[in-house]
């Protein structure tokens, strides 16, 4: 039997530390809604030129427990992604959100990062506060290429025990040809590929995030979203990687395969981890239907190296294992900080194939070509050397084994979708008996079987499903958030029946001023309702009027000086007004704060009509 590579990545190990740069103000200064473009600028050197982005299906599942019970969430793909965007010249991938104030979160570049900062005040024309910071560069790395040939003992003993039954190349689905369907011609021409990726994240991961499903599955659409911007350089085949899952781990007990340093609870060893979460990836019946079972951990990946615990490792995989029994990968991630964008992408694209850059072949799987061609200091995807551009870009020699594999018939799970993840309910409540056994049987798929239990009905917006036959063990499916339930008028929102909710939006509304011989012209009003918005009732009573009075002057009209004179005086009150407002500090005439007390200021514009 010939030898695995086990590819090692080096974290940015420093990067835990972020260096800031400042608190800025992103401004939205164009949005096409009916191509999902968006133009934003951060700074004088910034601007984003934003296009919409998808990373999820249609609908896609998170598994996680409820008190101990496996429960499955419906989640709408197009949802989830609603705010994801990219930007390719600037390798931006963020959520952009709308809602009250235009806010942003992701990565743009290899160390640029940027995040709301909801704490602080709003800029004087409503704008809201962001962090933009650095990760910091590594200050080390090593080269491991020759390192861990071996294949593990252990799974020379499975591959050897299981000879006639799991083929180190072929397929390991639970149902053979039954499980996928063909989305693809047999004839195998260079196209775009879409990898099938169930992301598992691990108890500390989600312990940052406070179990919060949404949050997570939007950290990973960003991670995803800047992983296949990388995967874009990529040209036979093109690859854009999906998530096709997410798993959520409630509790230490619910991943087993961890393999901790002794008296530590953050420090794993990720030779055994890696080899026991492949066991535990063969045990659950669901993992069969995604190409690539990925573990993002929140600790720290280490190892002994003569008697001295060494954490210089970020990521971990099996290379060239895509559709098969050992199609798994790992990587590190800080909570919030998307540090690990690059190593997530690295990981990947071992598992697809590729080897590090000046690397040979290893020997298995069989075929393999090598990367010895492409030189490691050129600085790719596949090396640490991070060559601007090419550390955003894969070599031709990454591209080469992908496309190696690709062709093969073991790996045809590239090239084949779950016929299991067909549409469920999305947008409409299971409502008769025969609907909630049917949601159940989809909700847990791979059962082939399901039936809601019909005393305990749609409560929390979840059935409780029997998903074997003679057989009392049950478990949740929850439906999709904004699925109508109760009397039809009601939505489910976090697994509560509840009346639809009023989201306040900022909106970036026109109000037409006055026109002058080029046409009419429009203010930004930062405020949906001008009789509550201080600002909005300064611009149009106050600074637009009497910006056409002055005017008036320069198209050649009459206008008095009089009238020039007292809008002045207005136009300084007024301004005078608006920074009182701003200032978070008590009111000297009726001791309310002003943040709290602009209605009072508003009727006090009324003094200084024109």
């Amino acid at each position: 039997m010939g030898s695995i590579a086990i590819w090692l990545l080096l974290p940015l190990a420093s990067c835990f530390a972020t260096q800031e740069v400042g608190i800025i103000y992103p401004r939205m200064l164009s949005s096409r809604a009916d191509t999902g473009e968006k133009v934003i600028k951060l700074t004088d050197d910034i601007t984003l030129n934003l296009e919409k982005s998808t990373v999820f299906p249609k609908e896609f599942l998170i598994y996680t427990t409820v008190d101990g019970t496996p429960a499955r969430y419906l989640m709408d793909g197009e949802a989830a992604e609603a705010n994801l965007y990219h930007d390719r010249a600037n390798m931006a991938s963020l959520d952009v959100s709308e809602e009250d104030g235009l806010e942003l979160l992701g990565v743009i570049g290899h160390t640029l990062r940027i995040k709301p900062m909801p704490e602080m005040e709003r800029s004087m024309d409503g704008q809201k506060a962001h962090m933009l910071y650095h990760a910091d560069k590594p200050e080390l790395f090593k080269k491991e290429e020759d390192i861990y040939d071996g294949i593990p003992k252990d799974v020379q003993d499975l591959i050897k025990s299981r000879a006639g039954e799991v083929s180190p190349t072929g397929p390991y689905t639970a149902n053979g040809t039954d499980v996928i369907e063909e989305r693809a011609e047999r004839y195998r021409l260079p196209r775009t590929i879409y990898p099938e990726v169930h992301i598992v994240a691990d108890f500390l991961y989600c312990q940052a995030y406070n179990f919060d499903r949404t949050k997570i599955a939007n950290s990973f659409a960003i991670m995803a979203n800047a992983a296949n911007l990388r995967f874009a350089s990529l040209r036979m085949p093109r690859v854009q990687i999906k998530i096709v899952g997410v798993t959520l781990t409630q509790t230490e007990r619910e991943e087993p395969y961890m393999v901790y340093v002794p008296r530590t609870s953050k420090n794993i060893l990720y030779e055994p981890t890696l080899w026991n979460f492949t066991v535990h990836v063969r045990q659950q019946a669901y993992f069969p239907y995604a190409d690539i079972v990925f573990l993002v951990s929140a600790r720290n990946f280490s190892k002994w190296e003569n008697n001295k615990l060494v954490t210089w490792v970020g990521g971990y995989a099996y290379p060239g294992t895509a559709c098969t029994a050992w199609k798994v990968g790992m990587s590190e991630e800080r909570p919030h900080s998307f540090y690990g964008v690059f190593v997530f992408t690295h990981e990947l694209a071992h598992v697809l194939g590729c080897m590090h850059d000046e690397s040979p072949p290893k020997g298995w799987p069989p075929g393999m070509i090598g990367s010895k061609d492409c030189p490691w200091k050129d600085g790719y995807m596949m090396s640490y050397e991070f060559v601007d551009p090419n550390m955003y870009r894969f070599s031709k020699c990454c591209s080469r084994e992908i496309m190696n594999f690709y062709n093969r018939p073991n790996y045809t799970c590239l090239s084949e979708v779950n016929a299991a993840r067909k549409p469920y309910y999305i947008n409409r409540f299971p409502g008769e008996k025969q609907d909630r056994d049917m949601f159940c049987k989809k909700v847990y798929y791979e059962y082939g079987y399901g039936k809601a239990d019909t005393e305990w009905g749609s409560r929390n917006c979840a059935f409780k499903c029997y998903y074997k036959k003679n057989s009392y063990d049950v478990k949740y499916a929850y439906v999709a958030d904004g699925t109508p339930c109760g009397n039809g008028n009601n939505v489910c929102i976090l697994g509560n029946c509840t009346s639809r909710p009023k989201i306040k939006k900022w909106n970036d509304t026109w109000i037409s001023a006055p026109p002058d011989k080029r046409g009419s012209r429009k203010v930004i009003n930062p405020c949906s309702d001008a009789n509550k918005c201080l600002l909005t009732k300064l611009q149009t009573e106050i600074f637009v009027p009497c910006l056409h009075q002055f005017e008036k002057r320069q198209n050649g009209s009459s206008s008095s000086l009089q009238k020039e004179d007292e809008c002045a005086l207005k136009m300084i009150s007024a301004s005078l007004l608006w920074l009182l407002a701003l200032r978070p500090t008590k009111n000297a005439l009726s001791g309310r704060r002003y943040d709290d007390n602009t209605g009072l200021l508003a009727r006090h514009v009324t003094l200084f009509k024109v």
